[in-house]
């Protein structure tokens, strides 16, 4: 005949809290996993967005009259760039242009540089354009592009 207590079956209290616990465990890090995963996403996206934005603006200055986006001194000093409508402004003080981040307003800078190629010659003088939008409240969430612009 078999002894009462060593025939034991089922979960001991021990056993159900271990199972417990690794499960929760699991889950935990499973959670972790998809918000980091939703926030890489969302950045990847104002990111993508921005980017777009600043191409659009970009495109603004390859298609505008050379007189209204080249500055008003030939120094190589570093000039902003703003636009209400059709009009460019060009100043010597950033006018706090903002653009809309999916959702957010982020800071965007448009500037200009006079560059002169050849040393005196004005056949080839060329603006430096600039645009810079920031994707998140992060100072390092900037993307940047550049592109000259010939006469």
């Amino acid at each position: 005949m078999k002894n009462a207590r060593t025939s034991r079956s089922g979960a001991s209290l021990v056993e159900v809290v271990m199972a417990i616990l690794i499960l929760s465990i699991l889950a935990i890090a499973g959670a972790a996993s998809m918000h980091l995963s939703r926030s890489a996403t969302l950045a990847q996206r104002d990111r993508r967005t921005a980017l777009e934005i600043a191409n659009g603006r970009i495109e603004d200055t390859r298609v505008a009259a050379y007189g209204s986006i080249s500055p008003f001194a030939q120094n190589y000093n570093i000039y902003y760039l703003s636009r209400t409508g059709a009009n460019w402004r060009v100043t010597s003080a950033d006018p706090g242009e903002k653009a809309v981040v999916n959702g957010r307003q982020r800071a965007m800078q448009t500037t200009v540089q006079y560059v002169d190629i050849d040393g005196g010659s004005s056949s080839y003088d060329v603006l430096r354009l600039m645009v810079s939008v920031r994707y998140h409240a992060n100072t390092s969430s900037v993307v940047a592009l550049e592109t000259l612009r010939a006469r």
